[in-house]
């Protein structure tokens, strides 16, 4: 009997002892489940330090991220801007964020702002070509011409088959007075895109400042025939007629010059040097004036104006 006792009292303390454990355990419940992450967010708007994303602010980046690609696709420049703004505030070391943003102010017309974009993305990531390249052709709508090549060179050093680079970085050493790398840039250029009208063009130029006028005469005639509305083409393949003597070609080049941009005051100066040339002193004297319209700083105009009109016997006019 004191046997059987005794196993009885012992189940009734075991019992006893697992119900006020229960009840303890119940009371003392830990506020946050084990794996959540419902941890406290940084000021920045991402979480807190090992903590990891948030589930909602990483959907609501990249939604924003892709819409503004979208909208660089398509050149809706400022409202891409607006979803990057939006990127670039939750997550500052988002590096395209800040790339297709200097992009964007690239096409507003704003390339101090994109210079400091694609800055602060290449600050991030230094191997990206395209950065380069668009930064270089932002220093290049700057003046920053030496900044400018120094940008196109790494892009090409990364990328050699940008041929948009080579045509940029040869624009960049024609403003340097460097005409010959201008031109070895654009021939680049042109072997890899034949249908860049503006490099015919350009290299023409380049190859006109180095008395090369049979080359420069047939990249004016591509350009042309590329690009039938690029008035400079016009402008200078009248210039390279005129240094070549042929003056019916160069007057036609000048006022079809003048018809696509009736604003440019070289080409009607040098009209007027055509003009005098043929011996058509009344057209001359007009195109000066009109040249002295558009630019009073025209010095030469002056000059040729007054020879005519001393040929003309208007000696008070001409003093």
């Amino acid at each position: 009997m004191v046997t059987n006792y005794l196993r009885i009292t012992s189940l009734f303390l075991i019992g006893a002892l697992f119900l006020l454990t229960a009840c303890t355990s119940s009371s003392q419940e830990p506020a946050t489940a084990p794996g959540s992450t419902a941890l406290p967010r940084s000021e920045t708007g991402t979480s807190s330090p090992g903590s990891g994303p948030t589930p909602s602010l990483p959907n609501e980046i990249d939604a924003a991220f892709s819409r503004g690609r979208a909208l660089a696709a398509d050149e809706q420049w400022a409202d891409s801007i607006t979803e990057f703004n939006q990127v670039v505030a939750a997550e500052p070391g988002r590096t395209l964020a800040y790339y297709y943003r200097g992009r964007g102010h690239l096409g507003l017309g704003r390339p101090g702002e994109g210079v400091t974009d694609l800055t602060k993305a290449l600050q991030l990531d230094p191997s990206l070509d395209q950065a380069y390249y668009y930064r270089g052709r932002a220093n290049l709508d700057l003046d920053n011409t030496a900044e400018a090549v120094d940008d196109l060179t790494k892009a090409l050093d990364l990328d050699p088959s940008l041929n948009q680079a080579y045509y940029y970085r040869g624009r960049a050493y024609l403003d340097l007075d460097d005409p010959a790398a201008a031109a070895a840039d654009l021939t680049k250029a042109l072997d890899l895109d034949p249908s860049l009208s503006q490099a015919y063009y350009y290299r023409g130029r380049a190859y006109r400042d180095l008395d090369n006028l049979v080359e420069a005469l047939a990249d004016f005639t591509n350009s042309i025939r590329i690009d039938p509305e690029l008035s400079q083409a016009f402008y200078y393949r009248g210039r390279v007629y005129r240094d070549n003597g042929e003056f019916p070609n160069a007057l036609a080049d000048f006022t079809k010059a003048l018809e696509l941009d009736s604003s440019l005051a070289l080409a009607h100066y040098y009209r007027g040097r055509v003009y005098r040339e043929l011996d058509q002193l009344p057209e001359a004297s007009a195109d000066f004036t009109k040249a002295l319209e558009l630019d009073d700083g025209q010095t030469l105009s002056y000059y040729y104006r007054g020879r005519v009109l001393r040929s003309q016997g208007q000696l008070t006019e001409a003093v």
